[in-house]
């Protein structure tokens, strides 16, 4: 991430936005491409752990009953219903 985050900070002062959005994709594929020819293994990212907590966040929306609104107004008037 560091070498990317350097190509995008680089070619955004070279060319602007065109420039960052081209020097990050060929950074990292040239970065790819010399880890590869000396032999280093390619990193894993945890994409497994984000995809595991996506999974729980959506699980969780779904258990909810009412969206937040709609629970809020309900507690409001079971509020109001108690005073």
């Amino acid at each position: 991430p560091p070498a990317t985050m350097l190509a995008a900070l680089v070619g955004g002062a070279a060319a602007g936005v065109p420039g960052a959005l081209l020097a990050t994709p060929l950074i990292a594929a040239s970065k790819a491409v010399w880890l590869d020819s000396r032999g280093v293994p390619a990193p894993t990212d945890g994409g497994e752990r984000i995809r595991t907590r996506v999974d729980r966040t959506l699980a969780r929306w779904r258990r909810s009953s009412a969206p937040a609104a709609e629970r809020e107004k309900e507690k409001d008037e079971d509020a109001e219903r108690a005073s």
